[in-house]
């Protein structure tokens, strides 16, 4: 299997958040309506996926949230992530300055 890595992160996030990105973004459904990946999973299922801890996956998880490249919001037992591009990173910093 191959994921897709946005070598435009490498320095910007960590390198276990980045392999969350790419791994979420690879898995994620494109939708049309809000023009962005999403993707309903449970943490842990994340962490398997990434072959990390369950802890560590929530840091990252929280990493690419402060960035900018992820929103989340729980739905049940699962939650609901909304991935946004790697711009977004570049937006988000230019926009806090």
């Amino acid at each position: 299997m191959f994921a897709k890595l946005e070598i435009e992160l490498i320095g910007k996030v960590s390198n276990n958040a980045l392999i969350v990105y790419a791994m979420i973004r690879h898995r994620a459904e494109y939708d049309v309506l809000i023009k962005a990946h999403t993707l309903r999973y449970k943490a842990d299922t994340i962490a398997k996926m990434c072959n990390i801890s369950l802890r560590t996956c929530r840091s990252c998880l929280d990493e690419l949230e402060e960035a900018g490249l992820l929103m989340r919001s729980r739905t049940g037992r699962a939650s609901f992530y909304i991935i946004m591009p790697p711009e977004a990173v570049g937006t988000l910093q230019r926009a806090l300055q």
